[in-house]
């Protein structure tokens, strides 16, 4: 099924748009910084052997310490959960995991937990080859306990055909409780970037864009791959570009050209964050199949900060996802080693030079046990550890997201932060 561009197994670059960004502030922490959190599991590292085919793209936090990763498992929405010492959860599901069958071929991109512990899931029900319906938003509302919930939709799912093949990559959650999940809309003409806004019941907004849908056209081959909320109800996303919408969906004129800022360099803005100042932090590749690494930053009108600008760092890794902490340096997370077989986190200040109080000179890596391992998704915890998912294929030779068959496993680990 279709991923974000630049995705490990279309072009060798990990979904930046499942990243789960999680603004929360940094406390102490009991190890030096990059070092593994040995009262998680087992040393640090928890593996999951599902012993079939399955794939994890993201990872969110629950405000109690518990983990959710989601993905697909069997070509179904796939969650699993585990409690904040690393073991599965129990409480969760089937022995920590829940699938649900959406209807086709069915993936979950991003997750989001709200305020009374619900999970939302989002991502893509793909119907078979050579069908006129292609693909399709989904999402999924779980309990805290991992029950579809039987108020959101029809008994917890939602679908929403937009163009020809529509992928969901990334959600907000409102204060009030509607959804918006952005990604693109898939057509004959090329792809346009997609916002979708949904009642707290699933039902389409009418207040929102036209319909509850907004269609944004910049280019051939557009999507939104990250959102952010300002405290004003303004939307912003990253992607091919940078964009603010109004609370009702229209670009916001007050923001850059026309509501849109097509980012200087080459520079293809995956992730987003707001400083305590409202300046916008975005990082991603300099090329929309890989290459560098930049990190660029706007004033709240959407003019490059000449403070920072735009710093684009040459990678020692293969970059798969990345993480802003509150204090402004950046942590890039990914594969090293032979066949890129171990997960590796780098972390820059915030004037994009290495870190060298974390792990050796500003890297660590870790061999988190699989012949050929991917990390996909880095989430912060309020204490400022951590929290790394991955995957990996045991019996796969090559690179993780070349193999399409063969056992999976799912390593979350976990490292203290500051």
């Amino acid at each position: 099924m279709p991923k974000p561009m630049g995705h490990p197994a279309a072009a060798g670059i990990a979904a930046l748009a499942l990243i789960t960004m999680m603004a929360a502030g940094c406390g102490s922490s009991t190890g030096p910084p990059g070092s593994l959190d040995s009262s998680f599991a087992t040393g640090g590292v928890v593996a999951t052997d599902y012993g079939q085919i399955a794939d994890f793209w993201n990872v969110a936090l629950q405000s109690d310490g518990r983990i959710v990763v989601g993905g697909h498992i069997k070509l179904d929405f796939a969650l699993v959960r585990y409690a904040p010492d690393g073991k599965p959860d129990a409480d969760f599901g089937s022995e920590g995991m829940v699938t649900t069958d959406i209807g086709g071929m069915d993936d979950v991109n991003a997750v989001a937990i709200q305020p009374d512990g619900g999970i939302v899931a989002v991502g893509q029900i793909t119907v078979m080859a050579n069908s006129p319906d292609g693909a399709d938003f989904a999402l999924a509302r779980y309990t805290h306990d991992g029950k579809l919930d039987p108020s959101f939709g029809s008994g917890g799912i939602v679908t929403t055909d937009i163009g020809d093949n529509d992928d969901a990559l990334a959600v907000a959650l409102q204060p009030d409780g509607r959804i918006v999940a952005v990604g693109r809309i898939g057509s004959s003409r090329g792809d346009d970037l997609a916002l979708v806004r949904y009642n707290p019941d699933g039902t389409l907004d009418p207040t929102f864009g036209s319909g509850g849908i907004v269609k944004t056209d910049i280019g051939s081959r557009d999507e939104a791959t990250s959102v952010a909320l300002q405290p004003d109800g303004r939307i912003v996303v990253a992607g091919t570009a940078l964009a603010r919408y109004t609370p009702d969906g229209r670009l916001d004129p007050s923001f850059g050209s026309g509501g849109i800022v097509k980012v200087q360099g080459f520079v293809y803005p995956r992730a987003l964050a707001f400083q305590s100042d409202a300046k916008i932090v975005t990082g991603g590749p300099t090329g929309p199949t890989g290459g560098d690494f930049a990190v660029s930053r706007y004033t709240p009108d959407g003019e490059l900060d000449p403070s920072l600008g735009i710093v684009k760092i040459p990678l020692v890794l293969s970059l798969h996802a990345v993480a802003f902490e509150p204090d402004g340096k950046v942590i890039i997370g990914g594969s090293t080693g032979e066949s890129g077989s171990d997960f590796a986190l780098t972390r820059y200040g915030p004037d994009g030079k290495l870190d060298a109080s974390f792990g050796t000179g500003g890297t660590v890596s870790t061999d988190v046990g699989g012949s050929d391992s991917g990390m996909r998704a880095i989430a912060l915890q309020p204490d400022g550890r951590i929290v790394v998912a991955g995957l990996g294929r045991p019996a796969c030779r090559g690179f993780v997201g070349l193999c399409t068959s063969g056992p999976t496993e799912l390593f979350v680990t976990r490292y203290f932060g500051n």
